[in-house]
């Protein structure tokens, strides 16, 4: 039986006259002057060029009988159905397992041979989950270190992502701005449109500056500034979650990218680690762009809430219980004070060697040391004014327990920078807060004492107490006098301290009261401490002329003195001769002044 060429092409079916025919056509190549290419482009030639390179070795190889078409005998298959097995009973032992491991343990157990490229198509074609490597040399995993000047606050950042802060601060700003935006007045701001003094591209320029109405709403406030306000220009009204997330912990990582105040701007080298703690290196415009527009919005109202109980939430599961008689919330202020000789501005140490009462940052903690808010005030914020306020905010934030007949006595237990006469009549003008705060030395007087009790023991600690009522004077109203309770604590080791409270003796006896003050440094100002080293949360307010002893400069000075005085004894005699001639000389000037005048 034989079969025919039907075309100029090579058939797939077997031939005799096929090997002959290729065996021809090589010939033919060989012995051309053309190139391969240009024979193949000139003659039509039943096989390809890629054909004619296998078919060449295999003519040198195997001779005539290696151009025969294995293709009849069944498809040329070298694994048999026990081998396919194998491989496949290895790939569920092992996917990780290598290629050439498999044509090796194939070759070693069934003597057959394959190529990288068919032993991965026999995987392919018995469908095997087998991990699959990657192309060129082998991975390494290398480290790779980078340094940052800031580097330990990374873990600041991942102790917050952990606790969901950034995500709850960005969450809370979006529903504001979601709720605003279903508002008539968001939607018919467009028509506040300005565009004078600004460019084509709509940024402003020194004109918009000069322009006189600018001027003169320059320093209004906000309030004032919304009426007009175009809504949809703000950035943070197109800003996406994530965004806001990252602006939130670049406002996190300022005080330490600042210094916490000491460089006024991020736009520095220190600055440039924001892109390592909020993923992008923020610049300062567009930190104070995202401020300005967030008290725009007024989110600080929603921020308060959703942050009381985050907080809530993160601590409500490590809360205990305590013996008091009253709730405290403990306030203490972030800058320290060094002594002055000179009168500055407030939030400044005046000539008593103190800091004004005002609030600058406000870290507010329950009794257990766990935070519950945080505010800035830049130092400008009297705490008459503003404590109240803010712990009604607060507290307006925690529900309350429906059907709770329980009063609580609620107690601010603050340092010496808040005990002004200002401060202490706003709390006098209410019933719901009481307070617990020092008096400092300099304001102890015995002529201000109006009664002082008897002298009782203090139950938790070693002093002697005394109920005194005290009355403290205005600085800024000369003659209004303010009367208070205060407890003398006279302490065994000779120190003595005065603290001032408007609680009741009622309410609370003189112990309750001391204990309450100070277990603040426990409970509080300890975790406080800590917590401010590790962000390098400090600040120093003073011009610090404190008149400090120099002991190399008074050890010159000594040297010197025993050598004046040994020099001294050594020309004793010689001094005491040229004194005796001194003495005549100056009896003779005279003289020689009357002869000169004649």
């Amino acid at each position: 039986m034989t079969y025919e060429v039907k075309s100029d092409k090579l058939s797939r079916y077997p031939n005799p006259k096929r090997e002959k025919k290729i065996e021809t056509w090589l010939r033919k190549i060989e012995s051309s002057n053309l190139p391969i290419i240009k024979f193949f482009q000139k003659h039509s030639v039943p096989f390809n060029r890629s054909q004619y390179y296998l078919y060449k070795n295999k003519l040198k190889t195997h001779g005539i009988t290696g151009l025969h078409d294995k293709r009849t005998e069944g498809g040329n298959k070298k694994l048999t159905h026990e081998s396919e097995a194998f491989i496949s009973g290895c790939i569920e032992l092992d996917p990780a397992v290598s290629p050439a491991w498999l044509n090796e343990a194939l070759e070693r157990r069934y003597n057959v041979v394959l190529s990288p490229s068919g032993i991965t198509k026999v995987l392919d074609r018995l469908k095997l989950k087998y991990e699959k490597r990657t192309r060129g040399r082998p991975q390494k995993n290398q480290s790779e270190t980078q340094y940052n000047s800031c580097g330990g606050f990374e873990m600041i950042l991942a102790l917050a992502y952990h606790l969901g802060w950034p995500q709850m601060v960005a969450n809370s700003i979006q529903d504001n701005i979601k709720s605003f935006k279903r508002t008539k007045k968001f939607k018919s701001s467009c028509e506040f449109l300005d565009k004078k003094g600004r460019n084509k591209l709509g940024r402003f320029t020194a004109k918009y500056n000069q322009r006189r109405d600018i001027r003169n709403n320059r320093f209004e406030s906000v309030t004032q500034k919304r009426v007009n306000k175009n809504w949809q220009s703000m950035n943070i009204i197109r800003d996406t979650v994530k965004t806001i997330e990252r602006k939130s912990l670049a406002i996190l990582s300022m005080p330490v990218t600042t210094m916490n105040g000491n460089i006024r701007t991020v736009d520095t080298a220190l600055g440039q680690e924001l892109k390592h703690f909020a993923g992008f290196d923020y610049k300062h415009s567009s930190l104070t762009k995202y401020l300005n527009e967030l008290k725009y919005l007024g989110t600080s109202s929603d921020l308060l809430k959703n942050t009381v109980k985050f907080w809530k939430k993160c601590w409500g599961s490590d809360l205990k219980s305590t013996s008091q008689a009253f709730l405290c919330y403990y306030i203490d202020g972030n800058t320290k004070a060094v002594w002055s000789s000179k009168r500055v501005k407030k939030n400044k140490v005046t000539m008593l060697g103190r800091v004004m009462g005002c609030l600058e940052h406000v870290f507010i903690h329950d009794a257990f040391g766990h935070p519950i808010y945080f505010e800035t005030y830049s130092g400008h914020g009297p705490s008459g004014e503003h404590i109240l306020d803010l712990f009604q905010k607060i507290e307006g934030a925690i529900e309350d327990v429906p059907g709770s007949r329980t009063s609580v006595k609620r107690v601010l237990v603050m340092d010496g920078s808040s005990n002004g006469v200002k401060a202490l009549s706003a709390f006098a003008s209410q019933n719901k807060y009481h307070y617990i705060t020092p008096l400092d030395d300099n304001q102890w007087n015995e002529r201000k004492i109006n009664q002082i009790g008897r002298p009782m023991r203090y139950r938790y600690g070693k002093a002697t107490l005394r109920e005194v009522s005290i009355e403290l004077e205005d600085s800024q109203k000369k003659g209004y006098l303010i009367e208070t309770r205060a407890i003398k604590i006279d302490w065994d080791n000779g120190k003595t301290t005065v603290l001032l409270t408007s609680l009741p003796i009622k309410i609370a006896g003189a112990s309750e009261i001391v204990q309450s003050y100070f277990n603040r440094w426990p409970a509080e100002e300890l975790q406080f401490k800590s917590m401010k080293s590790t962000v390098c949360l400090h600040r120093v307010a003073g011009y610090g002329k404190q008149k400090i002893k120099d002991e190399r400069i008074a050890e010159r000075q000594s040297h010197s003195e025993n050598m004046v005085s040994k020099m001294e004894a050594i020309l004793k005699k010689p001094l005491a001769d040229i004194s005796v001639h001194e003495e005549a000389i100056a009896t003779i000037i005279p003289k020689k002044r009357l002869m000169y005048v004649k």
